[in-house]
């Protein structure tokens, strides 16, 4: 079981509560309730105002603010990061490029050190699911190195084609 992220400090976990499916967190300074997982509990942690900026600040690192007498002003604020649909697309190819090049496994996306590695780094990006990555993202991948490849040999005037399992060279 994964360690439990600091935010936890700030919520009482009230478990199974009647009228809801899954088990309820309470936030220890406003009360109001979430579903007991991680994003819904960042997520009204950048909302509540009664958290204030140096508790933000613990959890999320340092905020930029343009003055510090602003900074008492700005209860509210936090930095978010943002990604157009165009990122979020143009990362998803990476990735599944290099899962295709790598000749890495589908479940890596679902796996937690790899959760917790795009979160640090680029944490408006949402990975893909399995099924996304094997259909629709490593076909594109696949006809995209069809067609380099296609390319190569159709340009070229000898070929000397050496296969090795071991090593991966797209």
């Amino acid at each position: 079981m994964p360690p439990l992220d600091s935010i936890w400090i700030y919520y009482n976990k009230l478990g199974h509560v009647s009228g809801f499916q899954q088990k309820r967190a309470e936030c220890k300074k406003c009360k109001f309730q979430i579903n007991d997982a991680l994003r819904p509990a960042q997520t009204h942690f950048r909302k509540c105002d009664q958290i204030t900026v140096k508790q933000r600040q613990k959890y999320f690192g340092k905020i930029s603010t343009l003055d510090s007498s602003i900074e008492k002003k700005i209860t509210n604020y936090i930095k978010v990061d943002t990604m157009t649909s165009v990122e979020q697309k143009m990362l998803e190819l990476i990735f599944a490029r290099s899962i295709f090049r790598c000749g890495l496994f589908l479940l890596l996306p679902e796996m937690e050190p790899i959760k917790e590695l795009w979160k640090k780094a680029q944490p408006a990006f949402k990975l893909s699911n399995r099924k996304k990555l094997s259909t629709k993202l490593l076909d594109i991948v696949y006809n995209e190195t069809k067609n380099e490849i296609k390319l190569l040999l159709d340009n070229c005037e000898n070929l000397c084609l050496i296969s090795d399992g071991w090593y991966l060279f797209i």
